[in-house]
């Protein structure tokens, strides 16, 4: 097994699994057949221990395979990720997913909605939330859902004080950015500038369809059942699965289009979030003023 040295870290709904879907094509790259592993930050811990962790990479070829990777979106927000990947692989390489917050944190709302973790229906009622969700409060929000701050959009969707902490820590030549914005209308030209950041030839042609777009749950009621029984399950300790809870919640699935944000809650984003757009925008070198126009497509 060759140790990962490659992790896709941030932000949630800004293009991750259409990034590592792509890498995982590439004969020189192994990446987890688990999306999203998340061992390294202690504050959101999804795979047990290291034994496990590693046994996700067991094919791995150190012969065939420059670079070993994963995505776990909330490595970035954490505050334990990076540090303890260094530990971990202290020479690893970091891809940075990044987007306007007025498009991800509503994205995210409702991701974290059809996830049933988010009770409340409205966004703008949601975000309202952020201040006391990212004191600690558990807030309108399942109790079993993981730590609140992920969902204190006004804090978990500013990017700029995240990628201020990573080039604290992590060289700045072993950190590529990848926006939004370039994944949508350059799939091609944006994944080849990975591939160079990665010392690897382009591969022939593969599909960049877009994937993890927009759904929600038909029946909500019935997925907060079926969580609740999950629930039950773990505190009983029965391990024996049958696969009926999550067979139907993949069946109370329907695919959408987004409705508009009103204006005046897009402003109130903007004044939210316009010191830490300032901020990402001179740490990576880019104007991102556009993304403080109101009237975005928020998809």
């Amino acid at each position: 097994m060759k140790k990962p040295n490659l992790f896709v870290i941030g932000a949630p709904k800004c293009g991750t699994t259409s990034l590592a879907k792509w890498l995982n094509e590439h004969p020189k790259i192994h990446f987890s057949p688990v999306k999203e592993p998340h061992y390294f930050s202690e504050e959101y811990r999804l795979t047990p221990s290291i034994e496990k962790y590693e046994a996700l990479f067991e094919a791995a070829d150190p012969s065939v395979h420059q670079w070993v990777g994963e995505a776990s979106v909330w490595y970035l927000f954490s505050e334990t990720a990076v540090r303890n990947v260094l530990d971990y692989s202290p020479d690893a390489r970091f891809i940075v997913m990044l987007r306007s917050p007025l498009s991800m944190a509503p994205s995210l709302h409702e991701q974290q909605k059809f996830n049933g973790n988010e009770d409340i229906e409205e966004f703008g009622e949601a975000l309202a939330l952020s201040g006391r969700r990212q004191s600690g409060e558990r807030v309108g929000m399942r109790s079993e859902c993981y730590p609140p701050q992920h969902i204190a959009y006004f804090h978990s969707c500013s990017l700029g004080w995240q990628v201020r902490r990573l080039l604290d820590v992590v060289p700045r030549e072993r950190v590529h950015f990848v926006v939004f914005d370039d994944l949508s209308s350059d799939p091609e030209g944006t994944f080849n500038s990975v591939l160079e950041f990665l010392e690897l030839p382009a591969i022939g042609k593969i599909e960049f369809a877009r994937l993890n777009a927009a759904k929600r749950r038909m029946f909500p009621v019935l997925d907060k059942m079926v969580l609740r029984m999950a629930g039950v399950k773990r505190r009983l300790g029965i391990g024996v699965r049958f696969h009926l809870l999550s067979r139907i919640r993949k069946w109370n699935v329907v695919y959408h289009e987004r409705s508009p944000l009103s204006y005046g809650l897009q402003e109130k984003m903007v004044s939210g979030f316009r010191e830490d757009v300032t901020l990402l925008g001179s740490l990576i070198g880019r104007d991102l003023s556009h993304w403080l126009r109101t009237g975005q497509e928020n998809e």
